[in-house]
């Protein structure tokens, strides 16, 4: 619970009052050495006393003394802020502790001021109670009262009042003629006091080892994105977002490069949702409280087989204690396609068209009337002059409506929350809806007990196109000359392959998919002794979806000749899938402070299993587009298909985190994780972790640096995950399919061998040795983060060869290596002046990959990727350009190529000196990965009003060019304006192609 809350209830007085209770309460000592936070902890555990004390001004790690025994709670007090000049003041429930500055004699504390008064609340309009008041360069201060009121007398109109509190950001005021301030100070989101979600628990943010980066709620709620995920782009160093665009599709995650040898599998981090699996992209933002992104292996080991690629921990809001609020948020946004493909018009394509096949000795396409027609545009039916881009892509429009409700009382909080988005896409006839339903209620049974209940339900909506990727390729294939749309509004009919790609796009069909999610989080803490708790956590997770496939006949009519053409069959595909989820989680944590020593031990075990059916039916050549169900479909030709499929994990826990007096943190883990995948006794497989830090600025050598260092930390960690990734999930057994034949006219059952079983088969290993520093300056509005890793991915799964007698494919074996080395930089800035507040943040992080073993199976080559040691996994492989022929006479002189080479042409390097330019000839030509990812952010905030700007991109990445990129006329439409400026061959400019 927040001191901010609990200060509403508190008075701070200007002297010492006591009364019977204050003066009879005891606490026993059992350690006569301890710090001062130790001890106020043991007076409010034993006398139900509350302490509200500035932490900016009590030192709670300072060590102390007292005699052991039963003593008041007054006398130790006495002795332990005797001569600080820290008073203590009982009121009710509570102990204020308060330390007053004392007036110095200065000539300008003599002159004779005015008095100012104010008021200081959060953001969320609660009184700030015990906050700071000083005017800046003397020792005049005060502080806020029960109510957040002050008052105080300022030496002249010049003088500055800083206002300070722990947790918030300071703020610096003018006073100038104002004499009555209504002052709203904003959470510091860098307080090294903040407490940080990690695996199965939370830290002190101050006391983390790790590399851990946080992004808080305001960051998602503020940015125009479909997605949860697309609003991490530049906002986590390390970690590349990806979106698709496309209405219900996620963007794709790596954090910290991929460690993979097989492109289709999967580089995502594992996503949890209040500790448990979830697809986190299409929650409703406003539900969120914070994402933790966990990046080295020490953080993530805790999660062990499924922790290779990094972890983000998701939590969302709670309710709190208070009257019932209600809150509304709503956004309307536009996004509008960028740089698209320039394109050019009819008469201009059909002139480039003729002198295109002129260089190849052929006949012009078109004659001098025809083009001249285009020219003119009087007949656009038989001369048009379409831009097929402009007919097909449009703008996208999001929507997002959120409702919340939340309030409580000590014993009962709860949320309950709504929301929906619609989205549409930028082709026709796509769209998403997403409805959001959720609920949390926590209970405190009595001191020792609390449960809470957590009900999710999600609701995904989804039309699409069936073809969509065929139909775009068919709109940058089709040329100007060719007619969309007749003057009748009917759709244009061009002979030949691509016919009319509106037709496709706009009656060709669709998919529709309903996804239904729902779920239900129980948990329960009890207090079995002082500082030790169970935890136990079930979930489960029921997903049901279905998808329908609409394809229509599509009909064309000649507006010359009408003629009707047809084209394809209606056809109709019907699939059902369903998914079961439990995870069960029993937590075993036990917190204690011994004087400086400060103690956090977890143990746990974790069950997961999950179960997973779907079912499908097709049929094709329905006589009429009307009725779009199975039954009426032609029985003879239909398809029907289906499977099951179940895996489970088991796994203990286990994690010790240590600090001495702040100072020097040690964080000990490990996960064993037994996996159904694998065959008995290759099933388990431990993943150690170890990390530690040292908070140098608390060393007593660093004192001269207080007044502008808060906090310098320096951290290294190593640790280990697992993966299972591209195994799928029976590579231990052998496997039977069925099928069948026609034997003797008639339909007979077979089965026959799939894949033989590996035993051998076990889990994929990655290290990561991480180092790290952190510091935070100027009152903590100055921070920088710096990290360097290196993470070794052993033991990855590559097919062997065998003898084609084997009859089977090729197994699997775990004998590859990829390592990636990188490095991370965040630095921001945060202020606040008068009601203008202000921050600029900015990420750059590099990666780089290389394979380190193939297990004698390398190199891999194909067309335009090469894999072997030394180099990153799929660089780019081709001819390397030595520009273009300028004369038939340098053709003659070069390494032979083709009989068809010329002057123009591309001249390819011969690398090996055969004379001549083959497949040979092909080298590395450069890496497709991308470097130097990086995000800048700027905020601004004015009383109600607030400005953000966000930036974030890739410094570097090598791309293949090929196809349209390099070959005019390759896609009719897809013409840069400089082919046709330029477009002689010998000019084009110097370029390595593949």
């Amino acid at each position: 619970m927040r001191i901010s809350t609990l200060l509403l209830f508190v008075c701070i007085f200007a002297s010492y009052a006591s009364n019977a209770s204050s003066q009879t309460a005891k606490v026993n000592i059992t350690n006569d050495r301890m710090t001062i936070g130790t001890f106020i902890k043991k007076v409010e555990k034993e006398t139900g006393y509350m302490f509200v004390y500035n932490k900016g001004e009590i030192d709670a790690n300072k060590t102390v003394f007292l005699p052991k025994g039963r003593n008041t709670v007054v006398n130790c007090l006495s002795q332990i802020f005797e001569d600080s000049g820290v008073n203590y003041v009982f009121e009710d429930d509570y102990i204020v502790l308060t330390k007053r500055a004392q007036a110095k004699e200065n000539p300008v504390a003599q002159q004779s001021g005015k008095i100012i008064n104010g008021v200081i609340t959060d953001e969320t309009g609660l009184s700030v109670i015990g906050a700071n008041v000083v005017v800046k360069g003397t020792t005049i201060g005060t502080v806020t009262d029960v109510d957040g009121k002050f008052s105080i007398e300022v030496p002249s109109d010049d003088a500055i009042l800083v206002v300070s509190y722990i947790g918030y950001m300071e703020q610096q005021i003018p006073v100038k003629k104002q004499k009555n301030w209504a002052i709203v100070l904003k959470e510091d989101s860098q307080s090294l006091d903040e407490v940080v979600v990690v695996g199965y628990g939370t830290q002190r943010k101050g006391n983390i080892a790790t590399a851990v980066t946080t992004v808080k709620a305001e960051t998602l709620q503020n940015r125009p994105v479909q997605t949860v995920g697309e609003a991490l782009q530049g906002q986590v160093p390390g970690l590349r977002v990806t979106g698709k665009g496309a209405p219900g599709e996620s963007p794709s995650l790596q954090l910290r490069g991929s460690s993979v040898l097989k492109a289709d599998n999967s580089t995502a981090p594992l996503i949890l949702v209040d500790g448990v699996p979830a697809d986190f992209n299409f929650l409703n933002p406003e539900d969120i409280e914070s994402i933790n992104v966990l990046k080295d292996a020490a953080s993530s080991a805790i999660y062990g087989s499924r922790a290779a690629n990094g972890v983000l921990l998701i939590t969302t809001k709670r309710g709190k204690e208070g009257k019932p609020t209600f809150r509304y948020n709503g956004s309307v946004g536009v996004n509008t396609p960028m740089h698209m493909p320039e394109t050019i018009s009819s008469a201009q394509y059909t002139r480039i068209m003729n002198e295109a096949v002129g260089n190849m000795n052929q006949a012009p396409v078109y004659t001098d009337e025809q083009i001249a027609n285009y020219e003119k545009g009087e007949d656009p039916n038989r001369y048009p002059n379409t831009d097929w881009l402009d007919l097909a892509i449009q703008n996208s429009v999001t929507t997002r409506h959120g409702i919340e409700a939340s309030g409580g009382t000590e014993k009962v909080k709860y949320l309950v929350s709504a929301g929906v988005d619609h989205q549409t896409g930028i082709f026709p006839m796509t769209q998403q809806n997403v409805f959001n339903v959720r609920s949390s209620t926590d209970i405190q049974i009595s001191k020792k007990f609390d449960v809470s209940f957590d009900i999710r339900y999600q609701l995904r909506d989804m039309e699409g196109l069936n073809d969509q990727k065929d139909i775009y390729k068919q709109i940058i294939g089709a040329d100007p000359t060719m007619v969309a749309y007749y003057t009748d509004g009917t759709y244009g009919y061009n002979a030949g392959f691509f016919t009319n790609p509106l037709v496709a796009l706009y009656e060709g069909g669709q998919k529709f998919t309903n996804r239904h999610e729902a779920s239900g989080l129980f948990k329960l803490n009890y207090e079995i002794i002082e500082g030790l708790t169970f935890t136990g956590i079930a979930n489960v997770k029921y997903t049901f979806k279905g998808e329908e496939s609409r394809e229509h006949k599509l009909f064309y009519k000649s507006f010359f000749t009408q003629d009707v053409f047809e084209k394809g069959e209606n056809s109709f595909s019907d699939r059902r899938d369903q998914n079961n989820y439990y995870n069960l989680q029993a937590l075993l944590n036990y917190k204690k402070s011994f004087g400086v020593h400060n103690l956090d031990i977890l143990a746990g075990y974790q069950q997961e299993c999950e179960d997973s059916d779907w079912l499908k039916g097709a049929r094709s050549g329905y006589p009429t587009d009307l009725i779009w169900e199975l039954n009426p479909g032609p029985k003879d030709n239909w398809s029907n298909d289906g499977n099951g499929e179940h895996w489970a994990l088991a796994s203990f826990i286990g994690r010790i985190n240590y600090d001495y007096d702040n100072k020097y943190i040690l964080s000990l883990s490990m996960r064993s994780d037994a996996s159904s995948r694998f065959a008995k006794g290759s099933r388990w497989s431990s993943f150690p972790s170890v990390a530690v830090a040292w908070r140098m600025s608390q060393e007593s050598f660093m004192e001269g640096t207080k007044d502008y260092l808060d906090d310098l930390k320096i951290r290294a960690s190593w640790g280990q995950t697992g993966n299972a990734n591209g195994l799928g999930l029976y590579p231990s057994y052998t496997l039977v399919s069925t099928g069948g034949l026609i034997l003797n006219n008639s339909y007979q059952q077979i089965a026959q061998l799939k894949s033989i079983g590996n035993h051998d088969l076990s889990w994929e290993r990655s290290e990561m040795f991480n180092i790290g520093l952190d510091a935070k300056l100027l009152n903590s509005r100055l921070n920088f983060t710096g990290e360097y890793y290196v993470k070794n991915t052993k033991d990855i799964l590559l097919a062997v060869p065998v003898p084609l007698e084997y009859g089977f494919g090729k197994p699997n074996m775990n004998i590859g290596q990829v390592r990636n080395k990188g490095w991370e930089l965040s630095l921001g800035w945060s202020d606040r002046v008068n009601d203008f507040g202000y921050s600029i943040s900015a990420n750059l992080s590099d990666n780089r990959n290389e394979v380190v073993d193939l297990g004698d199976t390398g190199p891999w080559k194909n067309s335009t990727t090469y894999t072997e040691v030394g180099l990153p996994f799929n660089s780019i492989y081709g001819y390397e350009s030595m520009g273009l022929f300028q004369s038939d006479e340098e053709v003659a002189e070069a390494p032979f190529q083709n009989s068809k080479t010329g002057a123009g042409d591309i001249r390819y390097k011969n690398q090996n000196g055969d004379n001549k330019i083959d497949a040979n000839d092909r080298v590395v030509l450069g890496d497709p990965n991308p470097h130097f990812l990086y995000g800048l952010n700027l905020s601004f905030d004015y009383k109600n009003f607030d400005l953000g700007m966000f930036f974030q991109g890739i410094g570097q990445q090598d791309r293949i060019v090929k196809d349209n990129f390099v070959r005019p006329l390759y896609d009719a439409t897809i013409l840069n304006i400089s082919w046709i400026i330029g477009h002689h061959r010998i000019r084009m400019p110097n370029t390595r192609v593949s």
